[in-house]
């Protein structure tokens, strides 16, 4: 329910995420809060590092879902990068630029997590999921 209170109640949306994935099987649900990024990171390798440190959890379980409140300019570039995300509601205007309400499956991030987890270490990905799998499960 941690999930529902992040973006439901929220004052920038009005999101039941659970009405907006529709009838079906759940394992974990995930929250990465306001997914954006500067102007002047032009570090690609970063930032893919970024991502696949905040999906890891996401890409342990066919039935995974992730939502976040997505910046309109790392939206197009999580687009060009392969991630497929879904649209979850209408884009507000917050902390300066367009926010969007996404949705993202494992069927949709898997591709770019196995092409891009070598970018991290397997000792730092093993031990971030072992630390966050220990007390989210969705039930």
């Amino acid at each position: 329910m941690g999930l529902y209170r992040c973006i439901a109640n929220s004052k920038n949306f009005n999101i039941n995420p659970f009405s907006v994935i529709g009838d079906i099987s759940l394992k974990n649900v995930w929250h990465i809060g306001r997914f954006a990024i500067k102007k002047e990171v032009s570090d690609i390798s970063l930032f893919k590092k970024l991502i696949i440190c905040a999906i890891t959890p996401v890409c342990q379980h066919k039935d995974n879902i992730a939502f976040a409140e997505c910046d309109s300019k790392l939206l197009r570039m999580l687009k060009l990068l392969g991630i497929k995300t879904t649209i979850i509601g209408k884009s507000i205007n917050y902390l300066g630029s367009e926010t969007i309400p996404i949705s993202m499956n494992y069927d949709g991030l898997i591709s770019f997590y196995e092409k891009n987890k070598n970018l991290i270490s397997n000792d730092i990905l093993i031990s971030k999921i072992s630390k966050i799998n220990k007390n989210y499960s969705f039930v």
